[in-house]
């Protein structure tokens, strides 16, 4: 297990006696016989109930707006090395598929089914973006706190950003405006800021392996030594 977050009613702090708790937990590398016995587990127990949780499911957006984190795996520095490789390798793949939904919005404008899948794979994008920040910040020796807001602000404290940070805090403001509620207006207005957001993503992408060649990925401490 990678983290595992409290959050709905307990985490807002609008809990009553009746109240239960939501925990959410990540396991990225759990294979079935891990998730097997968790499904075991909780159905021996009367008052446990456990559901898996999807790209688009909209309790993710509870999740991301009221999650308080328990707990965090620390990594090793070969898990960093190994977990951040395969998070860039679903990062180019994310970054393609956005990039491919809008290619096809621009030949299919008019076609929500098209307009929705692009906003969902830029929120997925974003997610798997702020991830891999994270991780490579880890190979630096740098902790950093969950979410797309604190790995940009990492990002921009080890020097990673060529530009103002204005333009990646308007990026994460436009998933939270999608993730936490979604209407046509703001669809919209999402929708016309994705392409540059994409061009950003990916130009930080091409460059991270780079800032993490063998002499750059001790912690700055011992770099400065």
């Amino acid at each position: 297990m990678d983290a595992a977050w409290l959050f709905g009613a307990a985490a807002r702090g609008t809990a009553g006696r009746a109240s239960d708790l939501d925990l959410a937990i990540s396991a990225p590398h759990a294979g079935s016989v891990e998730w097997a016995m968790v499904e075991e587990v909780v159905e021996a127990a009367p008052t446990l109930r456990w559901e898996e949780l999807r790209a688009g499911d909209p309790v993710r957006a509870s999740i991301l707006r009221d999650r308080v984190l328990l707990y965090e795996r620390e990594l090793g520095l070969a898990d960093r090395a190994e977990d951040f490789d395969a998070a860039h390798v679903l990062l180019e793949r994310a970054l393609a598929r956005l990039a491919e939904a809008l290619h096809r919005l621009a030949s299919e404008p008019g076609d929500d089914i098209v307009r929705d899948a692009v906003v969902q794979r830029f929120e997925f994008t974003v997610e798997q973006f702020s991830k891999t920040l994270r991780l490579a910040l880890h190979q630096r020796g740098v902790q950093s706190g969950l979410g797309p807001r604190a790995a940009l602000q990492g990002t921009a404290a080890e020097g990673w950003l060529n530009d103002e940070a204005r333009p990646w805090r308007d990026m994460i403001e436009d998933r939270n405006r999608t993730s936490h509620t979604y209407r046509k207006e703001i669809g919209d207005a999402v929708l016309a800021h994705v392409p540059d957001h994409l061009a950003r993503m990916a130009a930080l992408a091409a460059r991270l392996p780079g800032l993490l060649a063998p002499d750059h990925r001790l912690p700055r401490a011992r770099l400065a030594a």
